[in-house]
C-alpha cells in the first residue's frame, strides 16, 4: 500500500459514474470528458511512435504549455536564455518531437487530500493512457509499438500508483528539473 493509494486491481476497474464525474469535474473545461488527442505536425527528426501523456494535478504555471512545447518541438529549451526544467531519457539532442500529445490538466487547483480521489484520478488517467495509446497506434496503421513520455505533475500516492499500472507499459517519465528552469544550473551540471 502506498499512503493514499491501495495497489491493486481497482484501479484497473472502470470508474463509476459518479467517480467520473468528481474526476471530470476537477478538470479544465477544454480537457473535461475526455481529453483529445493532438497530432504534431509532422518534422524533420519526429518520433512518430512516440505520443506525451501530460498531466497537472497541482499548481505548476508553465508546466502544461512546457511539457507541449517539448513534445512539439523535442527541445527542451526556448532559447538559452530559458529553459523548460525537462530532461528528455537517452543523448541530448537524440529526441525528436513526439507524434502527438494528450493534456489531463486541473489548472493551478491542487486536489484534496482524499484516498478515494487520488484512485479514481489514478484510473481516470490510465484510462486516457490506454485510449490515447489505442488511438494512436491505429493512426499509425495498427502496427507501430507506441511509447509515451510521461511528463507529471501532482500528489505523489498518485504518481505510485500510476506506475504501478504502467509498469509493463512503454511509458517513460520525463524528469523534471527545477535548478534548470530557474537557470541556477547548467544540462550538464544537473546529471541525468
Amino acid at each position: 500500500m502506498v499512503p493514499g493509494v491501495d495497489l491493486g486491481s481497482s484501479l484497473r476497474a472502470a470508474l463509476a459514474p459518479q467517480q467520473r464525474v468528481r474526476v471530470t469535474g476537477l478538470l479544465t473545461s477544454s480537457t473535461r470528458g475526455r481529453p483529445q488527442l493532438v497530432e504534431v505536425p509532422a518534422a524533420a527528426g519526429q518520433q512518430r511512435h512516440r505520443i506525451a501523456l501530460i498531466v497537472r494535478l497541482a499548481s505548476a504555471g508553465s508546466m502544461v504549455d512546457d511539457a507541449r512545447y517539448v513534445a512539439a518541438t523535442g527541445q527542451v529549451a526556448y532559447g538559452p536564455e530559458h529553459h523548460t526544467g525537462y530532461q528528455l531519457p537517452g543523448p541530448v539532442g537524440a529526441n525528436g518531437p513526439c507524434g502527438a500529445y494528450v493534456v489531463i490538466d486541473t489548472g493551478n487547483a491542487y486536489l484534496p487530500d482524499d484516498s478515494a480521489l487520488y484512485a479514481a484520478v489514478t484510473t481516470y488517467v490510465w484510462e486516457c493512457w490506454q485510449t490515447a495509446r489505442q488511438e494512436w497506434t491505429q493512426r499509425l496503421g495498427g502496427t507501430a509499438a507506441v511509447e509515451g513520455l510521461l511528463f507529471f505533475h501532482g500528489p505523489l500516492p498518485v504518481a505510485v500508483a500510476l506506475g504501478w499500472l504502467t509498469a509493463r507499459d512503454r511509458l517513460t517519465l520525463v524528469h523534471h528539473d527545477l535548478r534548470l528552469a530557474r537557470g541556477t544550473t547548467t544540462p550538464s551540471a544537473a546529471g541525468p
